[in-house]
């Protein structure tokens, strides 16, 4: 996103530019807010870049990062790593290539009474209307309607 946002914005610069018939250095005094874009860009990549460029390592090594930050620990003989598939690219392909687990919140079903999907209680602690009636032993009446004979 960050590489998107500084090409973008100095896009929106060049083009600007070549519109008004300006320079590019011109063309920032006019718009001040993508030349911002591209400096909050090029200072806020940095930092998730490098994150990025250190799971793709570890990934490759086939490694977590309490592996890897303990291994100093122990002799290089010693050292055993139950999650490589023996190769670089082969720990990408296992774990960036397989597929997604099922979703179990199903957000395209539509919404029933009673739906559990989106609560913050879970589902044995929370009662129904039947359930409240069956344990007082009474039946519920609806409200506004003329029950007489």
């Amino acid at each position: 996103m960050g590489f998107f946002l500084i090409g973008a914005s100095v896009a929106h610069i060049m083009v600007y530019a070549n519109h008004e018939g300006i320079s590019f250095r011109s063309a920032i005094g006019h718009l001040r807010v993508p030349f911002a874009m591209v400096i909050y860009g090029a200072v806020a990549t940095p930092y998730p870049l490098s994150l990025w460029i250190y799971h793709l390592y570890l990934v490759g090594r086939g490694e977590t990062t309490r592996e890897y930050l303990n291994a100093h620990k122990f002799a290089k003989a010693d050292r055993h790593r139950p999650f490589t598939q023996g190769s670089v690219l082969k720990n990408w392909i296992a774990v960036l290539g397989r597929p997604r687990p099922p979703s179990y919140m199903e957000f395209k079903r539509s919404y029933e009474e009673g739906d559990q999907r989106l609560t913050m209680q879970k589902r044995k602690y929370l009662t129904t209307r039947d359930d409240v009636e069956s344990q007082a032993g009474i039946e519920m009446q609806e409200v506004g309607h003329d029950h007489t004979n």
